[in-house]
C-alpha cells in the first residue's frame, strides 16, 4: 500500500500557449525548444527547493515547500523565456502561461492531487502569455517579501468549491516613472481588496499659471480627508498627480495602479469669486458618475472642500464605504490670503527642496501672522527646523532648532488636534528627545486621524523601527509605498533603516545601496549591514561615503574625526532598545571602524563589540 499523507504546499503549473500549432508548424523545433525549456525550469524549481513532478504533455506540474520559492521561480522564468524569444522568429516563440497555489495536498508516491491543485490548473488557464497568476491565499503570503506588485484579476468559480478563488496577476513590468530609483522597493498595487481613488489636480482656469498650486492645494486637502476612511484606498498626492497631464489617464490609473475612481476638476477665479467644478468618474468605463460645481467668495474656500468632500463621501458611502463620515472641525483661517501663503510655502519647497527652506518659511510665517491659529503653518514650519537641524551636524544650536521645531509642532496640535500630520511631527520631536512614550501617543493618534495617508504611515514605519517593532514598520512601509508607488527617495531610506533594525540585512543593502545622494547616515546604515554580512571591501566603502558625507555639512569646528562623526549619528538615531543600538555599532565595528574610544553604552561605559565583531572577509 503507498504511503499517502497530507502536505501544505505550494503549487506550480506551468503550460505552453499555442503548443498544438507549434507543432503544426516544426514538430523537431517545437520538441527541442519544449525541452529546452523544461530542463532550464527543472533547474529553477530545484534551486527553489521545490520539485517537478509530473511532464505530461506541454505542461509541468512543481511543488513547492516555500511559496515564496514558487512564486520567485514562475517570474524568473518567465522573464528568461522572454529574453530566449529575442532570437527566435515569432512563428516560432514558445510563451507560457503560469498558476501558482497554495493549499493541502494529498502525496502518493511521487505524484500530488487535491483542490490545491485543480485550482492552480485553473490560475493558470487565465494567465496571459508570458504571464504569472497566482491565488488571493498566495497574494497574502508573500506581498512585501518579493520584488514585484499584485494586480487583481477577477474572482473565478472552481469546480466543487462552494467559494470562489480570487485571482491575482504579477506585475513585473510597471511604468518607468514609477520607479524612482534603480532596485527601488518594489509597487504594492493590490488596491482591489477594498475600492481606491485617485484625485488628481484641479485645474487652474484662470490663466495665469502662477495660481496651479492653488488647484493642487484643494486637491492634497481632498486627499488628506479621504483618507481618514479605513475602507477605501486613497492614493497619495504625488502618485496621483503623476498622471495630470496623461490622455488615457483613466485607463492607466485602472491598469497601472488598480484603481477605479478619480476625481478631478477645475478652479476659476473671478473677481472675488471662485468657482469649483468637480467630477468623480469610474476607471473602467471612463463615465462620470457624479459631477458638480461651486461658486463661493475666495476667503470661504475651505467650505467648498468640505462641501466637495461630504458629497463624494456620500456618493460613493453605499458602495464603497463601511466607515461613517466625521469631518474634523476646520482650524479658525481667517483670511484666504494666510492659506495662499501656506501653499506657496509648500510650493517652494516641492520646486526646490531643501533649498528652497528659507523661502518657504517666509511664507510659512507670513501665514501665521495673517492667521495665529492656522494649525498647517505652524505643522509646515516645525518641518523646516526639523530637517535643519537633521542636515546640520555639529551645529552648536542642535538641541535648540530640536526644542523649537517640536514646540511648533505641539502649537499646531492644540490648534488642531485632529491634524494627523500635526501629530506625527510632535512624535519626531519627541523621539529626537527621547520620549519614546509621548511618540508612542502622537504617532497612535496620526495613524488612527488618518489611517491611509502615505506619508504618516511612513513616518510611524520608521518610528515603529527606532522604537523596537521592525516588522510592524515594514507592514505600514509596505502599505505606504502601495498608496504612493510614485514616492520620495526618503521612503526607500526608511525602509532600508527599517529592514536593518529586523536584522534582514540583505534587503536593507538592496533598498539602500542604490541611491547615488544618500544622507549620511543611510551611507552609516549600509557600512554596518555590509560589516554584519561579511562584506568588508563594501563596507569600507560606505563607511567612507559616511565620513564624506557628514564632513561635506559639518556645522561645527574644524574637520570632524570617526569620534565626532559617530557622536552625532548616535544622537540622529533615536534608538529605545538598548539591542538595536549595540547592532548598529556591531555592524560598524564589524566594518573595520574603531569604537572603543568614541561610543559609549548607555551606562557611560566604553562600547565593546559583540559576536558580529568577528564576520568574515569578503
Amino acid at each position: 500500500m503507498s504511503d499517502v499523507r497530507r502536505k501544505l504546499t505550494a503549487v506550480l503549473i506551468a503550460d505552453v500557449q499555442g503548443y498544438a500549432r507549434l507543432m503544426e508548424i516544426d514538430e523537431e523545433t517545437t520538441r527541442h525548444s519544449l525541452n529546452k525549456h523544461r530542463a532550464r525550469l527543472r533547474e529553477l524549481v530545484e534551486s527553489a527547493a521545490g520539485r517537478v513532478i509530473d511532464t505530461s504533455g506541454d505542461s509541468v506540474l512543481a511543488g513547492f515547500d516555500s511559496v515564496k520559492g514558487a512564486v520567485e521561480c514562475a517570474v524568473e522564468f518567465q522573464r528568461e523565456v522572454k529574453l530566449y524569444n529575442v532570437g527566435v522568429h515569432h512563428t516560432e516563440q514558445m510563451e507560457y502561461r503560469i498558476g501558482v497555489n497554495v493549499g493541502d495536498v494529498l502525496q502518493d508516491g511521487a505524484g500530488i492531487y487535491g483542490d490545491a491543485v485543480n485550482i492552480a490548473a485553473r490560475i493558470q488557464e487565465l494567465a496571459p502569455p508570458g504571464g504569472v497568476c497566482v491565488s488571493g491565499a498566495v497574494r497574502e503570503l508573500v506581498e512585501g517579501r518579493v520584488r514585484f506588485g499584485f494586480q487583481f484579476l477577477r474572482e473565478q468559480r472552481v469546480k466543487n468549491k462552494s467559494r470562489s478563488v480570487r485571482v491575482f496577476r504579477v506585475l513585473t513590468g510597471q511604468r518607468a516613472d514609477l520607479r524612482t530609483l534603480p532596485g527601488s522597493v518594489p509597487l504594492r498595487l493590490t488596491l482591489s481588496d477594498e475600492p481606491g481613488i485617485a484625485v488628481l489636480p484641479f485645474v487652474n482656469r484662470g490663466g495665469a499659471d502662477d495660481r496651479q498650486y492653488l488647484g493642487d492645494g484643494i486637491a492634497e486637502d481632498i486627499i488628506t480627508e479621504l483618507s481618514r476612511f479605513r475602507s477605501i484606498h486613497v492614493m497619495a498626492r504625488a502618485t496621483s498627480f503623476s498622471y495630470r497631464d496623461e490622455s488615457d489617464r483613466y485607463r492607466k490609473l485602472l491598469e497601472e495602479l488598480n484603481v477605479q475612481y478619480a476625481l478631478e476638476g477645475s478652479i476659476r477665479s473671478v473677481g472675488s469669486k471662485t468657482r469649483i467644478t468637480a467630477q468623480l468618474v469610474e476607471c473602467e468605463t471612463g463615465k462620470q458618475i457624479w459631477g458638480d460645481h461651486y461658486t463661493h467668495d475666495a476667503d470661504a474656500i475651505f467650505d467648498v472642500q468640505d462641501e466637495v468632500v461630504s458629497l463624494i463621501v456620500s456618493m460613493l458611502e453605499n458602495r464603497l464605504l463601511k466607515d461613517r463620515m466625521r469631518l474634523p472641525e476646520r482650524s479658525n483661517v481667517h483670511t484666504h490670503r494666510a492659506y495662499d501663503h501656506w501653499l506657496k510655502g509648500n510650493q517652494a519647497v516641492e520646486r526646490m527642496g531643501a533649498d528652497g527652506g528659507a523661502m518657504a518659511e517666509s511664507w510659512f510665517n507670513k501665514a501665521i501672522e495673517l492667521d495665529p491659529e492656522f494649525s498647517r503653518a505652524y505643522t509646515s514650519l516645525a518641518s523646516i527646523h526639523y530637517l535643519r537641524a537633521i542636515r546640520s551636524p555639529g551645529a552648536a544650536d542642535w538641541e535648540s532648532q530640536v526644542a523649537h521645531a517640536l514646540e511648533l509642532s505641539r502649537t499646531a496640535v492644540r490648534f488642531d488636534a485632529s491634524d494627523g500630520r500635526a501629530h506625527a511631527n510632535v512624535g519626531w520631536g519627541c523621539l529626537l528627545v527621547r520620549d519614546f512614550e509621548a511618540a508612542r501617543h502622537h504617532y497612535d493618534l496620526a495613524g488612527d486621524i488618518n489611517p491611509n495617508d502615505a506619508d504618516i504611515l511612513m513616518s510611524r514605519a520608521r518610528a515603529d523601527g527606532l522604537l523596537g517593532v521592525p516588522e510592524s514598520g515594514i507592514e505600514l512601509a509596505t502599505r505606504a509605498l502601495r498608496l504612493n508607488p510614485v514616492h520620495p527617495a526618503h521612503y526607500l531610506d526608511f525602509m532600508g533603516e527599517i529592514k536593518f533594525f529586523a536584522g534582514r540585512y540583505d534587503d536593507c543593502v538592496h533598498t539602500i545601496a542604490s541611491h547615488s545622494a544618500m544622507a549620511p547616515e543611510y551611507a552609516a546604515l549600509l557600512a554596518a549591514a555590509h560589516g554584519l554580512l561579511g562584506a568588508r571591501s563594501s563596507a569600507r566603502e560606505a563607511t567612507n561615503r559616511f565620513v564624506e558625507r557628514v564632513r561635506a555639512s559639518w556645522q561645527g569646528e574644524g574637520v570632524p574625526d570617526m569620534a565626532q562623526c559617530l557622536a552625532w549619528l548616535d544622537r540622529l538615531l533615536p534608538l529605545k532598545n538598548p539591542q538595536d543600538r549595540r547592532r548598529l555599532f556591531d555592524g560598524l565595528y564589524a566594518a573595520g571602524v574603531e569604537l572603543a574610544s568614541s561610543v559609549a553604552d548607555g551606562d557611560g561605559a566604553h562600547y565593546r563589540p559583540g559576536s558580529a565583531g568577528s564576520s568574515a572577509s569578503e
